[in-house]
């Protein structure tokens, strides 16, 4: 109870010293925010997806030590699909091997982790009367066209192996994906979904349906948006400013709560990027509530 009680006349001794010494207090507060305002320029606008993650559980621990290797959680998955007949014909194979090369060559891509029926890695398995292993994959541009017999051949064989009739094509074989794991320390969101966008303007046609999906192209449409969500934040602001006006009609009453929210949004951001942090696109709701807090309070 000693304690409790030194601790709060402690507290009230602080409080007749803000309001016993008006001028230094604001002279504090304006060289803070100051210096917090001069900070904010170094503030990194982007996503970074290893800090949704508890990086000091030991899952996650396993999960870096094993990423490179196996894949990590950053998974883009693209498809095609055909409207009519299956994918294999020669023009149509021509065309899952191209979007799989632009997939492959996506920013921050694990190129050994790419999958699709016409990739490298999708490969036919059998065994020699000698006993040897052999392997080629289903499909290979450097062959040119293939005839009637081979596609036949090639759509049993497809059909065959597990890892591919399900899991990369279609059962009603309408449809192909391609699948890639992306380095999480070499990711760019922005450029990743750019990329992806015009590769599904540059295929889809009369018959023919480009699908992304994936944390890329999640965060990537959070950045497209980044302009209409600055938007909105201005056209709070002026709510506010317009909701103070109409409640206390008196520039105290509209310029405390303004200078409230102007603080607490300056040493926030200021903060953040002090102390090396980025600002991710998904959480811009959060000046929303400081502001919004702020003003109420104020």
């Amino acid at each position: 109870m000693a304690g409790l009680h030194r601790f709060t006349h402690a507290l009230h001794l602080l409080e007749l010293w803000i309001f016993n010494n008006p001028r230094k207090v604001l002279t504090l507060i304006a060289l803070l925010t100051l210096f917090f305002a001069l900070r904010i320029p170094g503030l990194k606008i982007y996503t970074d997806f290893a800090d949704l993650l508890p990086q000091q559980h030991p899952y996650i621990h396993l999960h870096n030590s094993i990423k490179d290797d196996f894949g990590g959680a950053n998974v883009l998955v693209v498809g095609i699909e055909f409207d009519e007949g299956d994918i294999f014909t020669n023009e149509r194979l021509a065309l899952i091997d191209r979007v799989t090369q632009a997939v492959d060559n996506l920013p921050g891509v694990n190129h050994n982790l790419v999958s699709s029926v016409t990739h490298r890695n999708s490969r036919k398995i059998w065994l020699t009367e000698v006993g040897s292993i052999n392997s080629q994959p289903y499909f290979d541009a450097t062959k040119g066209p293939y005839d009637a017999e081979a596609l036949a051949g090639m759509k049993a064989d497809v059909s065959a192996n597990p890892r591919v009739f399900g899991p990369l094509v279609a059962p009603d074989l309408k449809m192909a994906l391609v699948k890639a794991q992306l380095i999480e320390g070499q990711l760019d969101y922005e450029k990743t979904f750019i990329q992806l966008r015009d590769l599904r303007d540059e295929v889809t046609a009369d018959g023919i349906t480009l699908y992304a999906t994936g944390q890329p192209v999640l965060v990537g449409w959070a950045y497209t948006y980044m302009d209409q969500i600055l938007q909105i934040f201005a056209f709070t602001v002026l709510t506010m400013l317009a909701l103070l006006i109409f409640h206390f009609r008196k520039a105290y009453g509209v310029l405390i709560p303004l200078g409230g929210v102007l603080i607490s949004t300056v040493w926030g951001l200021g903060i953040i990027s002090l102390l090396g942090y980025n600002l991710d696109p998904l959480g811009l709701v959060i000046p929303f509530l400081i502001a919004a807090r702020a003003m109420s309070h104020g």
